[in-house]
């Protein structure tokens, strides 16, 4: 009897070794294939020329059907590899409303099928998600408020559709 639980321990520790030196392993191999654009100095959304002073810009082969609305700041943009493109933006009013409501537009008008969508206002600017596919990528879109609930942001992720064979 002794003999099993000593083994079932052993058992235990060993999987959870493997597992925390697995996982460290993947989330190294990822921050090395990702492409990071981040700084203090964020480009507001309308001003796209920049003076290449450290402001973020938009990650090279961005959809300019996602040319994100002008009362956002784009605060984040990453190249993930493979035509997989993410970008953060912090929304500039009280309400993250008017963000949902011009990319969901610009999405309809493009021509992207729109698979699920769903907003909820709160006193932190809101809560919502857009997915929507088109013939070229697939769009997942998530609104709500940073980690400090001081400003309502918007997190933009892009995948190349892959075509069937």
């Amino acid at each position: 009897m002794r003999t099993r639980q000593t083994l079932a321990a052993l058992s235990v520790v060993a999987l959870v070794l493997v597992a925390v030196g697995c996982s460290s392993g993947a989330k190294k191999s990822a921050e090395k294939a990702a492409s990071t654009t981040t700084t203090s100095g964020s480009e507001k959304s309308g001003d796209k020329s920049g003076d290449g002073g450290g402001s973020v810009r938009l990650p090279a082969g961005w959809p300019p059907e996602l040319a994100l609305p002008s009362d956002t700041t784009l605060i984040s943009a990453v190249d993930l590899g493979s035509g997989s493109l993410m970008v953060v933006a912090t929304n500039d009013g009280d309400s993250a409303q008017p963000t949902y409501d011009a990319l969901k537009g610009q999405l309809t008008s493009a021509g992207y099928e729109i698979v699920g969508s769903t907003f909820t206002p709160s006193d932190k600017g809101g809560f919502g998600s857009i997915s929507a596919k088109g013939p070229a990528y697939t769009v997942a879109i998530a609104f709500g408020p940073n980690d400090n609930a001081t400003t309502n942001q918007v997190t933009i992720n892009v995948a190349k559709v892959e075509a069937n064979p």
